[in-house]
């Protein structure tokens, strides 16, 4: 073998031993995805879409938390995994314009999650969700349309997650612990997927000991 080839062989098993060192693992090529589903058009066509976080920081909450984001509270028990940061809609690994800044996800409560449609003829939705208090949370609302995802132009409020109850129709039920008579709200509304609206139909009271069986009798329509 000739110099020359020597030192093109050596080069190359030098290549072999350190390229694992620098190829990213399955995990570290993901670690930032830190929720993915696959949401359907109106047509049942599938999309994969995930969140991914960007300059986010991950901690658990506790009494003593270190970064104003992982103290316990309403929104979060002690224990409980959180990620704080930026984050991004990526439609089948492409970046959209939605971006979610200064988010804390709490990953143990589910504060991201889909409504699968129930009813022909409508897409899947994609909540993302903060708590406003020990009893409410509020969402942001995202639907594939035209083989691109959309924002709803308004946010839904719910102490009990939607129903999808018709065809992009839901209800949510809202307690009021500061309503002695009533306690629970339920609210009907209805989502153009066309103009992202979110429509009003009809709020209804639960009185009484009806309240007690509200959240017993809920049916569980979100993953």
């Amino acid at each position: 073998m000739d110099k020359i080839a020597l030192k093109v062989f050596s080069f190359l098993m030098i290549l072999v031993l350190i390229l694992p060192i620098f190829t990213p693992t399955a995990d570290a090529a993901t670690n930032k995805i830190r929720y993915s589903t696959i949401l359907k058009s109106a047509s049942g066509k599938p999309f994969n879409v995930s969140l991914m976080g960007m300059k986010e920081r991950t901690a658990k909450a506790s009494f003593d938390g270190k970064y104003g984001f992982d103290f316990v509270w309403a929104g979060a028990n002690e224990g409980d995994l959180l990620y704080n940061g930026n984050y991004e809609l990526f439609v089948k690994n492409k970046a959209t314009n939605f971006l979610i800044k200064n988010y804390t996800y709490n990953k143990t409560r589910k504060m991201v999650y889909k409504i699968p449609a129930r009813f022909k003829g409508q897409p899947d939705l994609l909540l993302i969700a903060e708590a406003g208090s020990s009893n409410f949370e509020g969402s942001n609302v995202y639907y594939m349309y035209n083989g691109k995802l959309k924002k709803a132009k308004s946010e839904i409020g719910y102490t009990l997650r939607p129903q999808n109850i018709a065809k992009n129709t839901f209800k949510v039920a809202s307690y009021n612990n500061a309503d002695i008579e009533v306690g629970y709200y339920i609210t009907t509304f209805k989502l153009n997927p066309k103009t992202g609206k979110i429509s009003k139909v009809k709020t209804e009271k639960v009185k009484g000991s009806n309240n007690l069986t509200v959240a017993k009798k809920w049916k569980k329509h979100w993953e």
